[in-house]
């Protein structure tokens, strides 16, 4: 058994796969609450791209936008 100083307590390896445990089922819990996540915000088709090349899935990526009207989306005035 192994153990690491961490501040002024000593922590075994149980010790440590035991706090890994209850964080993973604290996280499922939150993910059953919420369900899974998808983005809402439009994305730069480039930026869309290369996330798509990495491997991120689309539900990660989110709509990507039309043209260069990207930057003011969060905006709600209309063009005159």
């Amino acid at each position: 058994m192994s153990s690491t100083l961490t501040g002024m307590e000593r922590r075994s390896d149980q010790d440590r796969q035991a706090g890994r445990e209850a964080r993973r089922a604290a996280v499922r819990r939150v993910q059953a609450f919420l369900g899974p996540y998808r983005r809402t915000r439009r994305r730069e088709p480039d930026t869309a791209t290369l996330l798509r090349q990495a491997g991120t899935p689309e539900a990660l990526i989110g709509p990507v936008a039309d043209g260069p009207q990207t930057a003011a989306q969060g905006s709600s005035s209309k063009p005159a």
